[in-house]
């Protein structure tokens, strides 16, 4: 019997279909430790497998924050670019911890005001996801998802007082939400962002994906027949499948399909059961 994990964000779904046989692998994991050597200090085989566990770390970040876009921007969003002159900051444009600190007082004084025009409504989400990039000359420009709506674009730019902000509105389509993913993701490679500085920016109640599980080997061929598209399968040496699906399916629609798929699969094992005993009861 295989069994299947979903991972649903939004308009993203992610099914690992794996064997029982390879339920109990092994595989050598737990929090990596860190070496307080310089590359200077390394040898090679070190300075490979440094490379090798940054690489994985950037490969899991890039999961995750894969994940959170299309769990909270799939069904619309705006996307800001807001940019540091120098001219107009008193502090290092290029220091990405001290720019995040700039942002997060910006954003928390959106909220504030006693005057209709100078804050956002309370009714407004303020959850947000965003990504770091460097401009040629080092200064720190960022990138952010919202749901700010377009009636406080001019707001956002009067209390941007660090330079420019851009303010642009989607709908939220599969293809401009694919786009944004990719055109962001870029800036999450860059060497310059490491633990300290983060390597993207994520607001709290943001939405976490939903987890699924059960034992229904059908699921797979159901999501890529039901408003599907698949856009990556891989068959791993370790005895899972992985697929990635874009999907129009909802949350209660995967609910009622494992509910059946249970209910179906009950039925069936009651079945065989009953043909069971009755094979025993004819041998006595």
């Amino acid at each position: 019997m295989n069994m299947i994990k979903i991972r649903l964000s939004g308009m993203l779904a992610e099914v690992i279909v794996r064997s029982a046989s390879a339920i109990n692998h092994n595989r050598s994991g737990g929090r990596k430790t860190s070496s307080l050597k310089l590359y200077t200090d390394l040898t090679d085989e070190e300075v490979q497998h440094a490379e090798e566990v940054r690489s994985r770390s950037i490969s899991n970040t890039l999961r995750k924050f894969k994940r959170l876009l299309y769990a909270n921007f799939s069904h619309g969003f705006t996307f800001l670019t807001l940019t540091f002159d120098r001219e107009k900051c008193d502090f290092d444009t290029s220091d990405a911890a001290i720019c995040r600190t700039k942002f997060t007082t910006f954003w928390k004084n959106l909220k504030r005001g006693t005057k209709p025009g100078e804050c956002i409504a309370e009714d407004i989400s303020m959850v947000y996801l965003g990504v770091i990039e460097f401009h040629q000359d080092g200064s720190v420009h960022f990138h952010i998802l919202c749901h700010v709506s377009s009636e406080y674009c001019e707001l956002l730019k009067k209390k941007w007082h660090h330079g420019y902000l851009d303010f642009q509105r989607s709908n939220g389509d599969p293809l401009s939400v694919q786009k944004i993913e990719s055109y962001m993701r870029k800036g999450i490679h860059d060497p310059r962002l490491n633990q300290e500085n983060h390597r993207y920016l994520a607001s709290r109640k943001l939405k976490q994906p939903v987890i699924f599980k059960f034992t229904n080997n059908g699921l797979p061929t159901w999501i890529n027949d039901n408003n599907s598209e698949l856009k990556f399968k891989d068959n791993s040496e370790h005895g899972f499948t992985y697929y990635q699906f874009i999907t129009r399916l909802t949350e209660d629609e995967f609910h009622s399909y494992i509910e059946s798929s249970d209910a179906n699969q009950l039925h069936y094992l009651i079945e065989q059961m009953e043909m069971i005993q009755q094979q025993l009861a004819d041998v006595a």
